[in-house]
């Protein structure tokens, strides 16, 4: 499937801003503008890859907000989406919220994200890759 073109623009248009908003530490206005996006796009909603990256996006900087709950449920939508299936980052991110909240699923998680990519993501991440990591071979998972 494929957005009309001025649906498309719009979207991009959207997007862009949050990812500048993102970069910029807005992460506040980032969400905002990531939903805006959400809202152009027809329903279901999440059939879209559009919605896969924008959940994702919007995961982020509620894990950046510290808002692991509100991060973990949009987190969980991109996981859902077809584009989030074989794709280690919202199971990467959901990971991270969890261990950040110090819940056991945070095992399942991650260890998801390395059956789909390895060390890599972990490696990607120079705040808590490591330690996330070293939380897998301390339980004994990897």
């Amino acid at each position: 499937m494929h957005l009309q073109e001025e649906l498309y623009q719009s979207l991009y248009e959207l997007a862009d801003q949050g990812n500048i908003a993102l970069d910029q530490g807005r992460y506040e206005e980032a969400i905002v503008l990531w939903q805006q996006a959400l809202d152009v796009l027809p329903a279901p909603v999440n059939q879209w890859q559009a919605a896969f990256w924008l959940y994702a996006s919007m995961g982020e900087a509620l894990y950046q907000l510290e808002r692991y709950d509100e991060a973990t449920a949009v987190l969980e939508q991109a996981a859902h989406n077809p584009e989030g299936k074989e794709n280690p980052y919202p199971y990467y991110m959901l990971g991270k919220c969890a261990w950040r909240s110090g819940q056991d699923k945070a095992a399942k998680y991650l260890l998801k994200a390395y059956d789909l990519d390895g060390e890599g993501i972990f490696m990607a991440d120079p705040v808590d890759g490591e330690a996330c990591l070293a939380y897998l071979y301390d339980l004994g998972v990897l």
